[in-house]
């Protein structure tokens, strides 16, 4: 049995800046990953020696890249986008 649970929040004005600013923050790192995915996989199509990208090399190669702004913001959104 799957049990549902529905969460109201009630967030002030500051909580809705900073959940805005996460939200913002997971959109840019889908697509920094997604561009990353892309570069991984046409390198693999052209040198066969090269690994296939998985979600943890994405993952792996997103995170040794941080830019220093990105420390100021939530390591665990990178991870999960």
């Amino acid at each position: 049995m799957i049990r549902t649970q529905k969460v109201r929040l009630y967030p002030n004005r500051h909580m809705r800046k900073v959940l805005g600013r996460l939200c913002d923050y997971r959109r840019y790192c889908w697509n920094e990953g997604l561009a990353t995915w892309n570069d991984m996989y046409d390198l693999y199509t052209i040198d066969s020696s090269s690994p296939h990208p998985s979600t943890y090399l994405v993952r792996n190669e997103l995170v040794a890249n941080k830019a220093d702004w990105q420390y100021a913001l939530s390591a665990r959104t990178l991870q999960l986008a």
